[in-house]
């Protein structure tokens, strides 16, 4: 028998973002994967350019989530969509998650 891979959404975010979004999730029981996914790529972003970055918000994050993961991040910005800040979260992981299929 054949294993599957799974699909993952892969997000370009900038560590602002990445804290945002982890902000959201850290301390919701619900979805404390989506909350460890983003804290995991941010301490590895911080720790991997925190001698390059003068101004550690810019610094790029590279995060996977499944597709189930990435809805769930949607689900929860929905709300606050006519934030601007919030509404860049949304579009770019909304835009990343129909890229992947």
């Amino acid at each position: 028998m054949k294993q599957t891979e799974q699909t993952t959404v892969t997000v370009d975010l900038q560590m602002w973002h990445v804290e945002r979004i982890w902000t959201e999730f850290r301390n919701d029981p619900k979805n404390r994967d989506v909350a460890t996914v983003f804290n995991a790529a941010r301490q590895v972003a911080y720790q991997r350019n925190k001698q390059q970055a003068p101004d550690s918000a810019k610094i790029p994050v590279t995060v996977r989530l499944t597709p189930s993961q990435a809805r769930t991040v949607l689900d929860a910005f929905m709300p606050w969509i006519e934030g601007q800040s919030d509404r860049e979260v949304y579009t770019i992981v909304k835009n990343a998650l129909e890229a992947t299929g």
